[in-house]
């Protein structure tokens, strides 16, 4: 007698095969069978007639890390479909927690990932953070070592090279996370303090993720104007080390780049072709979101919030911090909304773009920008339209290319992505438009993204693998998170299983947080 039959069903296994007709039998944990099952007796038995059953989904490029704490159901992920969450991504992670860095990333961090007041701060390695979340939560994790916290833990939010003594300490906490079970190591050269980094920091470090045949995960310095040359860096980084690459959210951004998908792809065909093992991932929408200090030039972005904001209302700093961000060729507020904002005097402005509550004060746009920032203690996220339609196509088409939601959980407007990245591209990139068949779409969420991961336990369906699955109506699945609503949950998931456990039954959450850390 097994636990749970799924009758008759299509299933897409996660490996890009063509899908096929077939009953998946699950026994506790696992996957029992997978086939025409028709003397299978189950204590529960579901129809999965006109519906398609595949592996969980796997998101490449999370950032959960407090969201998980005080959210443990983790609706906006789990109701999609997503059943493993890899973060911390972009370096910007929240362990180990030590005396000379915990300050800092309460304040740099903490506010763009829904941090609250009355918030526990009770751990202090990474081997620490990683129990507080096994069996807590409705969704697996895998965790990346963060470069920021390690780095503030060593050297602070200091704008210099990192000393021997320093690298050493660095490398043995990206180690130590790595032996504790830590997928790789993320790192974002465009956030402090790894925006000080350097060539042979990076390298160093990355040194002891390939030891470890982890992945190195990595937001560029640039996305920009200066993008091959941050592909260039990201690249000879990986060559020196050995290390396997992930480049996240790659993809053609500002009006400037319109039109280089080709281009952008070919750098990372010409990598594989000398042997680096690179990938990358991005997703389905041509908005990105981060924090709006990430504009400020990085010379500002020195120290402590209180001293960036020093710096902001400063005679001698902030015209040089004015001509800097002008002749910024990136960056176009027209293009930009506020999402979220830390006070209630400015809630108002939230779903604004910025231009527009520019004119309604009265001030220059970038003016606007350093008072915003100034009144909120640097606690201003937004949604940025800077993104190409036909150059996305053509990125996600790659073969090396798979999907990552970088989910934002943040208060206000979050970007739609973290409600309806995976249902999108089933809904509107499959069935509606068919840029990726069924099968390329499923693999690059699953089997592509858990080999990345060194997740070899999951990812397809298949007998013995673990029993993390979603079941949903191909003709109906669909986001419905939009920028101006983002908080909607997506239609047509059926049934979401974690770890043999059903987590969603009829698009219902049940209860049930059978989540594990995988290390």
């Amino acid at each position: 007698m097994i636990d749970l039959l799924i009758r008759d069903a299509m299933v897409v296994d996660g490996t890009g095969q063509a899908g096929f007709r077939a009953d998946v039998a699950v026994e506790g944990q696992n996957i029992a069978a997978v086939g025409q099952l028709g003397a299978a007796e189950s204590r529960e038995t579901f129809s999965g007639a006109g519906l398609v059953v595949s592996p969980g989904f796997i998101d490449l490029h999370a950032h959960s890390d407090l969201a998980l704490l005080k959210q443990p159901d983790h609706l906006p992920k789990i109701m999609q479909g997503v059943t493993t969450d890899a973060f911390s991504s972009c370096g910007l992670g929240f362990a180990p927690l030590t005396p000379g860095n915990k300050s800092a990333i309460k304040s740099l961090y903490a506010p763009i990932f829904g941090a609250t007041e009355d918030m526990a701060w009770g751990w202090e390695s990474i081997a620490d953070f990683m129990d507080l979340l096994d069996g807590t939560t409705s969704v697996n994790s895998a965790y990346f070592a963060g470069h920021g916290p390690i780095r503030l833990a060593v050297m602070g939010t200091e704008n210099r090279a990192p000393t021997a003594h320093e690298l050493d300490l660095m490398a043995g906490m990206v180690g130590e996370a790595m032996d504790r079970g830590a997928v790789g190591m993320s790192c974002g050269l465009a956030y402090t303090p790894m925006i000080f980094s350097g060539h042979d920091e990076l390298v160093a470090l990355t040194r002891e993720v390939a030891k470890r045949d982890g992945i190195f995960s990595i937001h560029m310095r640039s996305y920009g104007p200066e993008i091959e040359q941050a592909v260039e860096e990201a690249v000879a980084v990986c060559e020196e080390s050995g290390v396997r690459l992930q480049i996240s959210h790659y993809m053609v951004t500002g009006t400037l780049n319109f039109g280089r998908a080709e281009e952008l792809l070919a750098w990372i065909d010409k990598a594989a072709e000398r042997g680096v093992d690179v990938t990358f991932d991005a997703y389905p929408y041509t908005a990105g979101s981060t924090v709006v200090s990430m504009a400020l030039p990085g010379w500002a972005q020195e120290g402590e919030p209180d001293q960036i904001l020093a710096r902001l209302q400063n005679p001698e700093t902030r015209p040089r911090i004015l001509t800097d961000m002008r002749a910024d060729r990136y960056m176009d507020w027209n293009y930009s909304v506020i999402a979220a904002v830390k006070t209630s005097k400015n809630r108002h402005l939230e779903g604004v773009k910025v231009t527009d509550a520019a004119t309604a004060a009265g001030k220059d746009v970038h003016e606007f920008v350093l008072d915003l920032l100034g009144d909120e203690d640097l606690e201003v996220a937004h949604t940025i339209h800077l993104g190409s339609e036909p150059d996305m196509r053509v990125i996600m088409r790659h073969p090396a290319h798979s999907f990552g939601s970088d989910g934002l959980h943040v208060e206000g407007k979050p970007h739609p992505r973290l409600y309806g990245c995976f249902p999108r591209v089933l809904g509107r990139y499959v069935r509606e438009d068919g840029v990726l068949t069924l099968e390329q779409a499923i693999h690059k969420m699953t089997g592509h993204n858990a080999k990345r991961l060194g997740l070899t336990d999951r990812g397809v369906v298949e007998a013995g693998k673990a029993a993390d699955l979603v079941v949903f109506d191909p003709d109906t699945i669909i986001d419905n998170a939009t920028y101006d609503d983002p908080r909607r949950y997506p239609d047509g998931i059926r049934l979401v299983m974690v770890n043999g456990r059903l987590v969603v039954r009829d698009g219902e959450y049940s209860g049930e947080k059978p989540g594990r850390v995988l290390r």
